[in-house]
């Protein structure tokens, strides 16, 4: 009985880590198909809907999701996703960002902000290398409830490197977020891709990473809609 209950002991300890590796990898799994459903959504409603030639023109898609949420000091914190377009034309595995915005002033509620950047050139994806690139800057953002009016907003744009597509669901007053970054978050990637390739490298490495089953949805959809 008491070699029964070691047994029993080693087989849970040796169990636990496994279980943990799994919940992690889940979590991170979510949120690749959390930026998934934001696209998807975006492309059923008519109202959001991405023109098609903007994104047959596409170099990249970042997809972010954000909660603005505070008092006083308000702070907008969440997490996306790019997947870039190849060289062959085909695109790449996704690969997880960390995003953010912050702002001062008084501010109280809270809400999501969905958005999709399309980057329009190799050099706004390169961009993105870099520990925090502050995509507020350089995005000339498209937010409006009519596609068709943001088709026109971009033919009459001068070649915009980015451009954001954004829809904010819930309640926020306050002062405007004036900046936003997203940043690379190779730690992440690395344990959802079991290697220690960089966010670069996992774009445009040759030979291309394999893609794993679970963002086998994304990467077709997104294959699909680019066409």
């Amino acid at each position: 009985m008491k070699r029964l209950s070691l047994c029993l002991l080693a087989l849970l300890t040796v169990a636990a880590p496994l279980h943990a590796k799994k919940s992690e990898r889940q979590k991170i799994v979510e949120k690749f198909e959390s930026c998934e459903a934001i696209l998807r959504e975006f492309m059923a409603d008519p109202d959001y809907a991405i023109p098609s030639d903007v994104l047959q023109n596409a170099q990249a898609l970042v997809i972010t999701n954000q909660v603005n949420a505070g008092l006083v000091l308000g702070l907008r914190y969440g997490y996306g996703t790019v997947i870039a377009k190849r060289p062959d034309g085909t695109w790449s595995v996704p690969v997880l960002l960390r995003a953010g915005e912050g702002s001062v002033g008084l501010q109280v509620g809270g809400n999501t902000v969905e958005t999709v950047y399309v980057l329009n050139t190799r050099e706004a994806v390169a961009n993105l290398y870099s520990a925090k690139f502050n995509i507020g800057v350089d995005a000339r953002a498209v937010a409006t409830p009519h596609s068709v009016n943001a088709e026109k907003v971009t033919k009459t744009l001068p070649a915009p490197a980015i451009l954001a597509f954004v829809k904010k669901r819930g309640f926020y007053a306050g002062a405007n977020l004036k900046t936003g970054w997203v940043a690379r978050n190779d730690k992440i990637n690395f344990t959802f891709y079991h290697n220690e390739l960089t966010l670069p490298e996992l774009l445009y490495g040759v030979p291309s990473v394999p893609v794993p089953a679970e963002v086998e949805p994304l990467v077709d959809f997104v294959t699909r809609i680019t066409r």
